[in-house]
């Protein structure tokens, strides 16, 4: 199983960037699962020409195409790049694990948005693009994944169409009842 680690990236040689890459990385080979058949790929390649913009999006495009997973590490704010590495991975439908912890960025409890009281808000373009959402990576079930992976339990790019659907949907009522 080829795992692509979405996530933040340090944009300068001199940024700090904790290695969460490794963190991961441990956690998953230490999980139970055959080490064996697990393998990742690296967006950050030496070689590669960050000058050359359009080659370094295909890069990480082609390595989101041929992999079977991607996990997103979404424990702070992400980026433009990590977002879109998510779109990627659906329009390729790859299973998408989105790590968000409570009480950050992308999830909160006990919130007021709008007017309206949410319980438990998640944002929502990680919870519809995202195959399983856990709070931790030490809470990533591999068997379970592998499995959905295996059934072809995934969602792919049509989540779009479906959601557009759902709010045409819900205005075209509103506006009959009116």
């Amino acid at each position: 199983m080829k795992i692509y680690l979405a996530g933040k990236v340090a944009k300068q040689d001199d940024e700090f960037c904790e290695d969460w890459r490794s963190i991961y990385k441990n956690h998953i080979l230490n999980s139970g699962f055959n080490k064996e058949e697990i393998s990742f790929v690296e967006p950050m390649d030496k070689d590669l020409d960050e000058a050359n913009f359009e080659m370094v999006y295909g890069h990480d495009c082609s390595l989101i195409k041929n992999c079977d997973l991607v996990i997103v590490n979404a424990e702070e704010k992400t980026g433009i790049g990590t977002s879109q590495e998510i779109l990627i991975a659906k329009y390729y439908k790859k299973y998408v694990v989105t790590v968000i912890p409570e009480n950050t960025e992308y999830c909160r409890k006990n919130i007021t948005l709008m007017g309206k009281f949410i319980e438990k808000w998640i944002h929502p373009f990680a919870y519809t693009s995202s195959d399983l959402i856990i709070e931790n990576i030490k809470d990533l079930d591999m068997n379970l994944v592998y499995k959905k992976i295996k059934e072809n339990d995934i969602k792919d790019i049509s989540i779009i169409d479906k959601a557009c659907k759902l709010y045409e949907d819900s205005k075209n009522k509103n506006i009959r009842k009116n």
